[in-house]
């Protein structure tokens, strides 16, 4: 028999305690996501293309154009030098996020950027995100970034004992059909065998279940 219970998602500590959340979003995440400030205004900005953008936005921000264009003459032809100049005399913020991108874009025009803000479950609870639009689903990275998510743990009677989690998104368009397929389906469990599907409905002084 198999026993899934759907936990309480208040606490998911052992995904985010060593960042294992980002594995969920992407591959190589800290190459394909930026995360800018919040109310904590940090940043986790780590993707080379994104540091080489404002590397290169800070000299611009100390040389003048002759000087530019001999410091990146190894690195970039003269056309590419000129577009870099031109965006950068045609801004009046070389701070602003859609300066950076459109400067990431002439360095590296084969690297599709877009950018969102993504939101949790509280007003207060926003990030903004410049990502790879083709490596990063944007609503998969809210909903772990922000733990909008269902936490499942399963149970076998071969001792089997592991815990899962899902998007909310994934979570409740399973709800919708038939959830002990669905779970059957997810998780391999052969059709022979008995499942029980469990959820945490309060607490006394320790959870307590009602079967599904």
């Amino acid at each position: 028999m198999t026993t899934i219970t759907i936990e309480d998602t208040s606490e998911l500590s052992w995904l985010y305690s060593n960042d294992q959340w980002k594995d969920y979003v992407c591959e190589d995440f800290d190459e394909n996501v930026v995360l800018l400030g919040n109310r904590h205004n940090q940043e986790y900005a780590e993707a080379k293309w994104w540091i080489d953008a404002k590397d290169l936005i800070s000299d611009l921000d100390q040389y003048y154009e002759d000087d530019i264009r001999d410091l990146f003459k190894d690195e970039f032809d003269e056309d590419t030098i000129s577009r870099i100049l031109d965006a950068y005399n045609k801004t009046d913020y070389s701070d602003n996020i859609d300066f950076v991108i459109e400067i990431i874009q002439i360095m590296h025009p084969n690297l599709e950027i877009e950018t969102s803000t993504i939101r949790g479950s509280s007003q207060s609870d926003w990030r903004d995100v410049v990502y790879v639009a083709n490596k990063v689903n944007v609503r998969t990275l809210e909903q772990y970034y922000w733990g909008l998510l269902v936490e499942l743990h399963i149970e076998t009677d071969g001792d089997t004992d592991r815990w899962e989690v899902l998007t909310e998104d994934d979570f409740w368009e399973m709800e919708r059909g038939d959830l002990k397929k669905g779970l059957r389906a997810m998780f391999d469990i052969p059709s022979d065998e008995e499942i029980v599907v469990k959820r945490v409905n309060g607490y006394i002084t320790t959870p307590t279940y009602e079967e599904i």
